[in-house]
């Protein structure tokens, strides 16, 4: 009986990975294929599991790769929708000229 007991025991830590581990293999593979602003959730997610684990360096760290990534999908954002408001005749290149 002890033994069916043990192999319960092991399987139940096998179960409960490490989070930060997890988190990181997530934002490797969002970073391969998914959008700004999904790694910007997938690098808050790291962080967060940082804190979880009461690593307050690594959560520092951590949180400002996250904040940089989520820099870069605000101004993707924002220059998409400067972008699209752009009169189409308008170069984007050249500034405007007004003459007299």
């Amino acid at each position: 009986m002890k033994r069916p007991l043990t192999l319960m025991a092991l399987c139940a830590l096998c179960a409960c990975g490490d989070p930060v581990k997890d988190a990181k293999r997530e934002l490797e593979i969002i970073r391969k294929t998914g959008t700004r602003d999904e790694i910007c959730t997938a690098s808050r997610r790291v962080a967060d599991a940082y804190l979880k684990q009461q690593d307050e360096n690594a959560y520092a760290m951590a949180r400002i790769d996250a904040d940089i990534a989520c820099q870069e999908a605000l101004l993707r954002r924002m220059c998409q929708r400067r972008s699209d408001s752009r009169p189409a005749g308008r170069s984007k290149s050249r500034p405007l000229l007004m003459r007299a």
